[in-house]
Order: C-alpha cells, then sequence, then structure tokens
C-alpha cells in the first residue's frame, strides 16, 4: 500500500488513538514523522515513553533516554548475554516465582 500523506498518517494515528484511549501509537518511521512526534512532545501534546520487551517480558520501561542506556535492553537486542534470564537482571517478577 503506498501512502501518499505521511503527515496526514500520523496525525490520523495519534487522532484515533486518542479517541480510542490508548496509550501508544505504534506507525511506520520516517524523519518527518520523527521531527513532528518530537515537536508534539515539546509542545505536551504527546509523552515520551519508551517499553521494551524482551522473552515476553518487559525488560525496561521509561524515557527513551533513559531506557537506551539500561544493560538489560542493550543486552536483549545486542544479545551479549544471552544465557542470563532478563527477568532476573532487571528485577521485574520476584524470586518466589522463579522457584514455582
Amino acid at each position: 500500500m503506498t501512502m501518499t500523506d505521511p503527515v496526514a498518517d500520523l496525525l490520523t494515528r495519534l487522532r484515533n488513538a486518542n479517541s480510542a484511549y490508548h496509550d501508544r501509537v505504534t506507525m511506520p518511521h520516517s524523519k518527518i514523522k520523527t521531527h513532528i512526534a518530537e515537536i508534539l512532545q515539546q509542545e505536551g501534546y504527546i509523552a515520551g515513553w519508551v517499553v521494551v520487551m524482551a522473552e515476553g517480558k518487559i525488560v525496561a520501561e521509561g524515557p527513551p533516554e533513559v531506557v537506551m542506556m539500561n544493560p538489560a535492553v542493550i543486552d536483549a537486542y545486542l544479545g551479549a548475554h544471552q544465557e542470563i534470564d532478563l527477568g532476573v537482571v532487571t528485577g521485574r517478577y520476584a524470586a518466589d516465582e522463579e522457584t514455582s
């Protein structure tokens, strides 16, 4: 499918997500959309929040600047420590769940 107006697509996705009370919006990447999203965030219309998942579990969440520097996120994307369970590294679940 060819998109003829990426800016209209961006705004329509945001409007539809807002109307449906969705917490997040995903869309194809483009430089113009990134710059528009940055402006919308600076003006307070959208929040900048990232949730990173690996192995079906949340590895990290928070502002993009913080999440990008998280060692567990780097490991999840680069695969540096595949033998380590990311849930244990991030503390996302308690030790009693590990033994169950």
